[in-house]
């Protein structure tokens, strides 16, 4: 199968560090940056991690959906986001 003319080049990414080093954070804000998080739903997980005293972790929990990983403050899970450039 050919991939249409105008057909956005497919990149990978793989976001590799160590325990706490941030990697949910960071992919959780460049989604938001990318604009695949609404503001309101930003908002309600900044509240929710804010009232569960991880204020900090908001961004992470774009990712980490599961209770487990929210309370634990650790990622378990392989997370999995798509989303679309504006150039090519």
């Amino acid at each position: 199968m050919r991939k249409p003319v105008d057909a956005l080049p497919t990149v990978n990414l793989a976001i590799v560090g160590h325990v706490d080093a941030g990697k949910s954070t960071m992919m959780g804000y460049m989604l938001h940056l990318l604009g695949m998080i609404e503001d309101r739903t930003l908002q309600r997980y900044k509240q929710d991690a804010t009232r569960a005293g991880k204020a900090s972790f908001a961004y992470a929990w774009i990712l980490d959906e599961n209770e487990e990983e929210r309370s634990r403050g650790v990622t378990m899970d392989l997370a999995r986001a798509h989303f679309r450039s504006q150039r090519k």
